[in-house]
């Protein structure tokens, strides 16, 4: 009888034994598909970031070049009015003046435009 209690508590000891077994390697398999997931995630979620930063950085460039046109125009119209005025009275040198530092200024945007242009 204590054979036939051993025999079975044996047999019931190794059934518990390959259950965890098993059972741990699941969960390791598990584990490993949820660490290959998450790193499929990250790296999907990486491309996405920099997508985005490219796609900032091209709106943020158009924006920028947008803004130089806008000012450009103003110059240009102020250039012009004092051109007008220059027109009037030629010998004002302080307008002379300001119609070169306003030509400069313009220079200065049509470089800065050049740049944003080849980037």
């Amino acid at each position: 009888m204590n054979k036939i209690f051993a025999g079975i508590g044996t047999i019931f000891v190794l059934l518990v034994a390959c259950w965890g077994v098993f059972t741990y390697l699941g969960q390791y398999a598990l584990c490993a598909d949820v660490s290959q997931m998450s790193q499929k995630i990250n790296e999907k979620m990486d491309k996405a970031i920099e997508m985005m930063d490219k796609k900032t950085n091209k709106m943020e460039s158009y924006f920028d070049f947008k803004f130089l046109q806008a000012e450009l125009k103003v110059i240009e119209e102020k250039i012009h009015e004092k051109e007008k005025e220059i027109a009037k009275n030629p010998n004002d040198l302080t307008k002379r003046a300001e119609l070169e530092k306003l030509k400069r200024e313009r220079e200065q945007i049509l470089r800065d435009m050049d740049n944003l242009k080849k980037k």
